[in-house]
């Protein structure tokens, strides 16, 4: 039903409401963009007002709104990777004002319900110039409740998984496209009272603690092979014996608060988007050492938002069940360090022909630069030797690492002197690291 006024003084009115009406007739356009609306329908009402008094300049359009869509099916795999999820709906209740001059949209979602998942959301987006301020508000809920408004076709390590307790939160970012440097990105989400009562059938996180943890590894043509995390591996270096300067290397390099944070590292985070807000693309993840082991044991290796959450709250269990210092090692020996080349002992004797505790600095902050891109590097090293430009990031590093005091001034001046020297034989023989 759709009601139109037009009053003497040039303001403008109309009503659009809607029950349960049938979306099926656009599916074949939805479909390309990645959603279906087959059985998909909507229901709500729309009342839009603005004057339009001839001499006067135009003012806002405002909007209320008060709609819920049922029945999508999202197969957008940025959003849910390769599983798509049915049923999806989405239920919000705002008021909103759209102005043209300058373009700009100001909207208070006072109710706001995704999945069954309730909150709010208010705030502004500017087109010229590129602005926006943008908050969200998780009122307390069961963290049970929450956990199942999630979409868990698309997260399937998180079966079985089962929450006492009661969370809350809240989020807001500011961007300016004058300065991306100015960026803020708050986040306040208190689960301190979540905890499990069952894990994950398969993500049992106190599995971590025990002396083998099950691993399997994918070499260059895809051929798995098992690589257990603990003693009845060969490839297995304990942290404890490890000289500092190696680990440190890594820390310095991937998650230098690793030590101080809960999982999550908000300032990397807002550095990250920085960077990508800069150069226009996503050129790197912000994810700490904790994330990037959940990631490696339990998760597959693409970029979706569902993705992500699943690896959140895979992380924050991480962070409740094993102590730093484990996490640390686990991820030393699990992190790819060239095609088929896993953990700290294969990748030093495959790059350098030396055991993980011979390692000096220089050599341990190569392997940790390499991370973003193991086989690339790879690749590379065996076109052209290490150049005076890769030195230099070295050398940078060794810099970071003696400013947050995990190298000394004679180490920093001693490892600034020498050169990178690889392994001799350093070379590919049927696809397979030579001195591996």
């Amino acid at each position: 039903r759709i009601n139109a006024y037009i009053g003497e003084d040039g303001e403008v009115e109309g009503e659009a409401s809607a029950l349960g009406l049938d979306l099926a007739g656009l599916d074949a356009l939805a479909v390309p963009r990645g959603f279906g609306l087959a059985a998909a329908r909507i229901s709500g009402h729309l009342r839009a007002r603005r004057g339009l008094a001839t001499g006067e300049p135009a003012r806002p359009l405002a909007l209320q709104a008060e709609v819920e869509l049922s029945g999508l099916r999202i197969t957008h795999e940025r959003l849910v990777g390769k599983r798509p999820v049915d049923g999806a709906g989405v239920r919000v209740q705002l008021d909103g004002l759209v102005r043209t001059s300058p373009p700009r949209v100001d909207f208070n979602a006072h109710s706001l319900s995704i999945g069954g998942l309730a909150g709010r959301a208010e705030g502004f987006v500017a087109l010229s110039p590129a602005t926006a301020d943008l908050k969200a508000e998780l009122p307390e809920q069961p963290c049970q409740h929450a956990l199942e408004a999630l979409p868990r076709t698309a997260m399937p390590r998180l079966d079985g998984l089962a929450l006492s307790g009661r969370a809350r939160g809240h989020a807001r970012v500011r961007l300016d496209a004058r300065d991306w440097s100015a960026l803020a990105v708050e986040l306040d989400l208190d689960a301190s009272g979540c905890s499990a009562l069952r894990d994950a059938d398969q993500a049992e996180i106190p599995r971590l603690l025990l002396d083998h943890v099950p691993f399997r590894v994918t070499e260059p043509g895809g051929r798995e092979r098992d690589f257990p995390l603990g003693p009845a591996n060969p490839a297995w270096t304990p942290l404890q014996p490890l000289e500092r300067r190696v680990p440190n290397a890594f820390l310095s390099a991937e998650d230098a608060r690793f030590y101080s944070h809960h999982g999550f590292d908000l300032e990397y985070i807002r550095l990250a988007m920085v960077r990508d807000l800069t150069i226009g693309k996503v050129e790197r993840g912000a994810s700490t050492i904790s994330q990037q082991l959940v990631k490696n044991l339990y998760l597959e290796h693409t970029r979706s938002f569902a993705r992500k959450l699943e690896e959140a709250i895979l992380t924050w269990r991480l962070e409740q069940v094993v102590p730093k210092r484990r996490i640390l090692e686990l991820y030393l020996n699990a992190i790819e360090l060239g095609p088929g080349i896993f953990g700290l002992r294969e990748g030093a004797r495959a790059w350098f022909g030396k055991e993980p505790g011979a390692l000096s600095a220089l050599e341990a902050a190569h392997l940790a630069m390499i991370l973003p891109d193991p086989r690339g590097f790879w690749r590379r090293m065996h076109e052209r030797p290490p150049d005076a430009e890769w030195h230099a990031k070295l050398y940078d590093l060794l810099s970071i690492m003696r400013r947050s005091g995990r190298l000394s001034a004679g180490e920093l001046d001693r490892e600034r002197r020498r050169t990178l020297e690889l392994a001799p034989g350093f070379h590919w023989i049927n696809e397979t690291p030579f001195n591996r």
